[in-house]
């Protein structure tokens, strides 16, 4: 983890990478190792969706497909799209076409993948993303007024939930546009994200602390544990299918943390230690009976 001077937490890989595609930006190309990372994460992303995809017997064709907070390119999501799938992203600040970034990006993308690609070429001939190819939603996950009820057969989202301010209300939102038989798929960071090599240091915050804590920090992610997760899908509506649980955390560090918990005023300090002992969870939902294809058109408080 690097750290330089003057700085309040040391730096990660997505602080590195939004700092050498500011700077990419200004001399109007982005450095081409930054390109070929991305890249690989966006096959690595499309490969996991795809194992899911096939692993609850969903085909793409014509399935209504919403990613939300897909990053700052959408490769994944095009891939689907190419594939026969309608795909919609949103994001509170969705990533507007960069001319320093996605001709590059999306030219690579199509080189490395071998599969469909109709809609990949489409946006590289249009330089942006046509309507009838993707559509961009540029609102935050709490609302998205701009979507009608029981418009989605799937939904997913990367490392996005934890960055919510209101999870209940996402929650909510998921649940309103998500058809009946419908299925989500969300992979959720729990780490503190000013240092992921000691992931659970924000837990010891009492709430007045994080809440000042979070203003310096936008990025640190919000408290919300595995159980409260599980729990607030389930009170909505959601039957959870299968929860993958991974990144675990060092045992010598959770030993020490556990005892400074303890010794703390953290709204967490009684709280169940299986909460802690994982980095990242995936959670595989649908609401009533799965669906097989595309349906006919027919103590949990504010952890913020």
């Amino acid at each position: 983890m690097l750290r330089l001077p003057g700085l309040r937490a040391p730096l990660n890989r997505g602080h590195l990478k939004k700092a050498f595609t500011c700077i990419g930006r200004a001399f109007g190309r982005v450095p081409t190792a930054i390109i070929k990372s991305d890249v690989a994460y966006a096959l690595q992303i499309t490969q996991s969706n795809f194992r899911v995809l096939e692993s609850f017997d969903i085909p793409l064709i014509n399935t209504n497909i919403l990613e939300i907070g897909p990053g700052i390119n959408f490769g994944p999501q095009l891939i689907m799209a190419s594939y026969g799938a309608h795909v919609t992203v949103s994001d509170r600040f969705l990533a507007p076409w960069d001319d320093a970034y996605h001709p590059m990006f999306y030219e690579k993308l199509l080189e490395a993948w071998q599969g469909p690609s109709d809609a990949l070429r489409a946006v590289i001939h249009a330089k942006g993303y046509p309507a009838e190819i993707l559509t961009c939603i540029d609102q935050p996950a709490e609302s998205l007024t701009r979507i009608p009820d029981e418009t989605f057969h799937v939904v997913f989202s990367n490392a996005v939930l934890e960055h919510v301010s209101d999870l209940p209300a996402v929650v909510g939102t998921l649940r309103r546009i998500t058809k009946e038989g419908g299925f989500n798929n969300h992979q959720i960071d729990f780490r503190d994200h000013r240092d992921f090599s000691r992931p659970l240091e924000f837990l010891l915050m009492d709430d007045s602390k994080f809440s000042a804590t979070a203003k310096d920090y936008p990025d640190l992610g919000n408290r919300w544990r595995p159980s409260q997760v599980i729990e607030l899908f389930e009170r909505a509506g959601f039957s959870i299918l299968l929860k993958n649980f991974d990144a675990p955390v060092p045992h010598d560090y959770l030993q020490a943390f556990l005892a400074r918990l303890h010794a703390s005023q953290s709204p967490f300090r009684n709280h169940d230690v299986a909460d802690f002992s994982h980095g990242f969870m995936r959670l595989s939902m649908s609401i009533k009976a799965m669906i097989k294809g595309p349906a006919p058109d027919a103590d949990n408080g504010d952890r913020r």
